[in-house]
């Protein structure tokens, strides 16, 4: 055996070291997977709209969509637990009756 002059590897401390550092890698990539559940939106359409949201479907602009609600031509939101939501149903049944008549059609 040729002498370098080198320190004896300890395989123990080698083997704790390396399961250490494994262990830390495998929780770090749990938070990781965790916080993308988290994040993750479901795929399921949504039947309720923000104002934000109603006013982006029908394609116009939110003070827009506001001025069509006032003037009963888009339908007013529901109420409930102190926010405003559009039903989807209701958003297109009133564009396809709004989109019928052609006097004052933003959209034309």
């Amino acid at each position: 055996m040729i002498d370098s002059g080198q320190k004896p590897i300890n395989a123990e401390m080698v083997l704790t070291n390396a399961a250490s550092s494994l262990s830390a890698a495998a929780e770090a990539l749990v938070r990781v997977g965790n916080v993308q559940e988290r994040s993750h939106k479901p795929s399921t359409p949504k039947r309720g709209l923000t104002r934000n949201e109603a006013a982006y479907y029908i394609g116009v602009s939110v003070k827009t969509f506001d001025r069509l609600v006032q003037q009963r031509v888009m339908p007013k939101p529901i109420k409930k637990f102190s926010r405003a939501i559009w039903d989807l149903n209701a958003l297109d049944n009133a564009f396809e009756r709004f989109a019928a008549t052609d006097d004052e059609n933003p959209w034309n």
